[in-house]
């Protein structure tokens, strides 16, 4: 299961055949205006808390299916507001740094060091010809976080064209990458 927090308040989900039936799910199931939709938007919000600590209970939301031709889905999930206010709300936009190194063991430093005081950034680690990319994203960084980046490789500013060029020429190593390599120090 992918999430993509997108514009405003929606979320984007996008469910693999595999992730269909490890939830035990049609499209049938999502797309229908019966009981058994209800049980499954439930279940599957449910996860998304569990997995991205996103609480959409309480909320009302507007759900639109679209099914996928390798047999998964695509669901767009949009909070129309709610009267509960305590509850963690879709961010507008997340906001990213790249940190690049052409030295793995620095990048692994810079890790150990953002997952003592940060432990909650998400993070994608990439290389190209010993080059190592590592993007760093949270509903809203801490100036400190570039600090601490500086130090151990070099920082830039990560927009749209630059995540999408990372993805399309590097070589993907692994998500939660701060968490993943902070366990190697």
């Amino acid at each position: 299961m992918q999430i993509d927090m997108l514009a405003g308040n929606t979320i984007k989900i996008t469910l693999g055949i595999t992730d269909m039936y490890s939830y035990n799910i049609r499209y049938e199931d999502i797309a229908g205006r019966s009981d058994n939709t209800k049980l499954t938007l439930s279940r599957l919000i449910a996860a998304i808390k569990e997995s991205e600590n996103l609480d959409l209970s309480g909320e009302r939301l507007l759900v639109e299916a679209f099914p996928k031709s390798d047999g998964g889905c695509m669901l767009y999930l949009s909070c129309l507001g709610s009267a509960n206010t305590g509850k963690r709300k879709i961010p507008s936009k997340a906001e990213y740094i790249l940190a690049q190194s052409e030295c793995l063991n620095d990048i692994i430093s810079l890790c150990h060091q953002l997952y003592k005081k940060y432990n909650s950034l998400e993070s994608s680690l990439y290389r190209l010809q010993g080059n190592y990319r590592l993007i760093i994203s949270a509903c809203s960084l801490s100036p400190f976080i570039r600090v601490i980046v500086n130090e151990f490789a070099e920082i830039g500013n990560c927009n749209d064209i630059i995540r999408s060029e990372t993805a399309e020429h590097y070589s993907f190593i692994c998500d939660n990458a701060i968490e993943k390599l902070s366990k190697l120090f």
